[in-house]
């Protein structure tokens, strides 16, 4: 960890007394907030009305149709507008939510970044399960597109809310030790939460499953990693991320629990089991991380020997006024900071994420006869359906946007105060690419 990273880490947890909101929050921040307000004053008078005022005809059939469709029958399907007002709000959340977490210090190093990645696989494990039957109706709609992102944002929210609470004041040992306990009891009760709530309705009334061997020992896991992990790898003053990424697993597990149930006693009867099929995420995560990792670990030595951030502006500089500068900092960072990020989790997961989504819809829609929602894909095996279903040129071109992806991400300069931001982007490009990539594979497995 940098000393920077360290600074920020021992920062307040609250802003500063006398800091005004208004001085905190930018323009841009505070437009994209009154968004997000006025959207759900739209929702609330839609429901309100039942459907029946001005605006309800068009939100109904162009916004809540294709989500009613996919709960009633797995069968909804995107249109232009949906999409674009789905990666409207996605974009508007990500802002505003960065701009709540600069303001509580979290700090947005890599740590963070990778305590969303369970959240990301809890989320596409949450939709192969849904898709199988497993979850009662009552908590079916909670799966569906796009209800799972808010859905999730909660969890993760609640878990962000908790870790910064029991956060140790200082690095004093006594403190650390205290601090890892708070943790583990924290990840405790929100695991044991999520399970009490959402899993044992379903067992018990969902499918009709049942407990058994599998389940069990997921649970088991579940717990044991929620005891472990803090204990054994937490950071001093990291418990917000232990707590997200500590929770997310322990919730994957539970999962994974719950997916080798079905592959041995499949409750869909029509289920075309094809495990191996897990392979190709499993492949991807290893090559494409060595690949990246080598291409950039020796500058991102460079960067590390000079106690310099990769990709961020120092000292509180604009871009600019940085850019002007005339120093070995600055010489060193501009020379070695691109080719260094390729070595970060920051690059690697999102480029991975856009390529196993690639190879997953390629092989699902050219050779087992499955078909694409989204109305952007549509349009693209539309153009490629002259060979096969036209799946392989939608592998092509997510081949292509993860290059774009990784290149963009790389060699984008961010200020101190634009961090949170950058990092929330690249969770949002992970979204967009790893979770229905991993839904997928996991649809494909289980033949659903």
């Amino acid at each position: 960890m940098s000393s920077s990273e360290g600074d920020e880490a021992s920062r307040p947890l609250a802003v500063s007394v006398g800091r005004s909101f208004a001085s905190s929050w930018h323009f841009g921040e505070l437009v994209c907030l009154a968004c997000i307000v006025i959207s759900c004053i739209l929702l609330f008078i839609h429901y309100l009305t039942s459907g029946s005022w001005i605006l309800g005809g068009a939100i109904e059939q162009s916004l809540l149709s294709p989500f009613i469709d996919d709960i009633e029958s797995q069968d909804g399907t995107y249109n232009l507008v949906n999409t674009g007002v789905y990666a409207a709000l996605l974009l508007v959340f990500v802002v505003t939510i960065s701009a709540v977490m600069r303001s509580t210090s979290l700090p947005a190093d890599e740590r963070l970044l990778l305590a969303f990645v369970p959240w990301i696989v809890w989320g596409s494990t949450a939709r192969v399960l849904e898709d199988s039957g497993f979850f009662t109706e009552h908590l079916q709609s909670l799966y569906i597109s796009p209800i799972i992102h808010f859905h999730t944002a909660i969890w993760v929210t609640v878990c962000l809310t908790i870790g910064c609470l029991v956060r140790s004041p200082s690095k004093h040992s006594a403190d650390i030790l205290a601090e890892r306990r708070r943790v583990v009891l924290s990840i405790l009760v929100i695991y044991l939460t999520h399970v009490s709530l959402v899993v044992v309705p379903a067992m018990d009334s969902g499918a009709g499953t049942g407990w058994s061997l599998f389940p069990a020992l997921g649970l088991a896991a579940g717990v044991l990693v929620s005891i472990l992990l803090p204990l054994s790898f937490m950071a001093p003053r990291r418990a917000p991320s232990m707590v997200l990424g500590g929770t997310g697993v322990a919730i994957i597990l539970m999962h994974c629990g719950i997916f080798f149930k079905f592959l041995f006693e499949p409750w869909d009867g029509g289920a075309e089991l094809r495990p191996s099929l897990l392979l190709i995420p499993f492949f991807l995560a290893i090559i494409i991380p060595i690949l990246l990792v080598r291409f950039g670990i020796e500058s991102r030595g460079v960067m590390a020997h000079h106690g310099l951030e990769l990709g961020i502006v120092p000292g509180g500089l604009t871009f600019q006024e940085w850019s002007e500068q005339v120093s070995g900092g600055q010489r060193v960072s501009a020379t070695y900071s691109p080719k260094a990020m390729a070595a970060t989790a920051f690059v690697v997961l999102p480029v991975m994420g856009q390529i196993i989504d690639g190879f997953a819809t390629w092989v699902g829609i050219d050779f087992l006869g499955y078909e694409e929602k989204h109305v952007l894909g549509r349009n693209i095996m539309e153009a490629g359906d002259f060979f096969l279903e036209g799946g392989w040129l939608f592998m092509f071109v997510k081949i292509t946007l993860s290059g774009i992806v990784g290149y963009v991400i790389a060699t984008t300069w961010v200020e101190d105060r634009q961090r949170h931001l950058r990092l929330l982007v690249v969770v949002a490009l992970m979204t967009v690419g790893l979770a229905p990539g991993l839904r997928d594979v996991g649809r494909m497995s289980l033949g659903v």
